[in-house]
């Protein structure tokens, strides 16, 4: 039932010990992007990269090398498809998704709210979790693609917003 191996547990040290050190590298080239707040793709990449992680740890059929390409592949892909978003505002929308407006000057936009899965209670919080005391105070609520709420307070008295068209 429990054996002990030492030549499996000093291999999975080893390969553990340098599949870190890889993927750090590899995420340091990449850069910021790849480690910032996850969208769905980026969600995607990074539950890929943690189940290579493990295999590459745990399966001795998978050698160090080919753990270290499957990282490269995900990062190069992660970093294609970013760097295709911030040039393609279409591509963008696909993979990223769009920000969506819940509320908007005393106003719930409840087909949006049903078709994002959001509650009431969830864009009050988010209002009070932003030190608001009330509604009143708020001019929208929006989803972000990312999945957070943004608040925005009452428009300033130039008129300039950052609420999405």
């Amino acid at each position: 039932m429990f054996t002990l191996n030492w030549g499996d547990l000093g291999r999975i040290i080893v390969i553990g010990i340098l599949a870190y050190i890889a993927l750090i590298v590899m995420l340091r080239i990449a850069g910021k992007r790849t480690l910032t707040q996850l969208n769905a793709f980026d969600l995607v990449i990074t539950v890929s990269i943690g189940s290579v992680f493990g295999t590459v740890l745990l399966d001795n059929a998978i050698s160090i090398f080919d753990g270290m390409t499957a990282f490269f592949v995900l990062i190069a892909l992660q970093w294609i498809f970013s760097k295709t978003t911030t040039e393609t505002n279409k591509i963008s929308h696909v993979i990223k998704g769009e920000a969506s407006i819940l509320y908007f000057r005393g106003q719930y936009f409840q087909d949006v709210m049903e078709a994002e899965r959001i509650e009431k209670e969830e864009i009050i919080q988010a209002v009070r979790m932003q030190g608001k005391e009330s509604l009143d105070e708020v001019e929208a609520v929006i989803l972000e693609s990312n999945g957070q709420f943004s608040v925005l307070s009452k428009s300033s008295e130039d008129g300039s917003s950052t609420i999405p068209d």
